[in-house]
């Protein structure tokens, strides 16, 4: 398979479920309380459900990926995404955009990231798999980068932010169900191989499971909390703050994608 190709229906795939489903939410989340009257409790619950999410995508990937193939799993990140941010974009109260944010956040983890790491072993050359891979997975940067310039140039609209984000992830969808092929691997005890970890694996994944832990939960912090505490201790933000702010989210994904040069 052509890597050029997978990287061009891959990148913006990992864009649209990481970038645009999961973690857009911090960047809209002033425009979000205000219009929805959206108090600081519920939007940590709200932000919540994205990560719980990504968590059960994370599982539901080790007990299924290989029964139902990566192809499958990743059209199924894709529908989740589309899904998840239309109900986004038309929600009036916090349960409609929980159950958004929730089915959107599915998109993420397991469901896309790892099937292209295996559509990658499967069908890319060995000398260019670590290169696709890399670019495929600066989606995630590029996806947050481009939510914040929308935010920027969109203002508070953030119904009209996800119904663009929406269509987006339709389109990328469709290209994804083209160019991805089905599995070359159709044996039996290939698909129905179970996900075991050992007691030995998990004593030597403990320091990783737990920088993990606090890694993410800074991260969180970050995306979901610092914007609107830095900006009013409180208060609804001003239109100039929340541009300052956003110019700075912006900045910073761009600097995180040119990690990969």
């Amino acid at each position: 398979m052509n890597s050029k190709k997978l990287i061009m229906v891959g990148l913006p795939m990992i864009a649209v479920t990481y970038g645009f489903a999961r973690f857009s939410y911090g960047l809209v989340l002033p425009y979000l309380r205000e219009s929805l009257e959206i108090n600081p409790s519920v939007a940590g619950v709200l932000s919540s459900l994205s990560y719980l999410a990504y968590c059960i995508a994370i599982v539901l990937a080790m007990l299924y990926m290989q029964k139902v193939g990566s192809r499958m799993m990743i059209l199924t990140a894709g529908i989740a995404a589309a899904i998840g941010m239309s109900i986004i974009s038309i929600a009036n109260s916090s349960l409609a955009l929980g159950i958004g944010i929730f089915i959107a956040g599915l998109s993420t983890g397991g469901l896309s990231s790892p099937p292209y790491a295996d559509v990658i072993k499967k069908w890319v050359d060995q000398d260019k798999r670590s290169t696709t891979n890399t670019w495929i997975n600066a989606g995630t940067s590029l996806g947050t980068a481009l939510t914040g310039v929308m935010v920027i140039f969109l203002a508070s609209n953030w119904r009209m932010t996800y119904l663009l984000f929406t269509l987006i992830s339709i389109i990328i969808l469709i290209l994804n169900y083209k160019v991805i092929p089905q599995t070359k691997d159709t044996s039996k005890t290939h698909q129905t191989q179970a996900f075991h970890v050992t007691k030995k694996e998990l004593v030597h994944a403990y320091p990783l499971i737990l920088s993990s832990l606090l890694l993410g939960g800074i991260e969180c912090t970050l995306l979901d909390v610092f914007k609107r505490f830095v900006v009013s201790n409180g208060e609804p933000p001003t239109s100039s703050d929340s541009s300052i702010l956003d110019h700075y989210w912006h900045s910073r994904r761009i600097r995180r994608i040119c990690w990969i040069f």
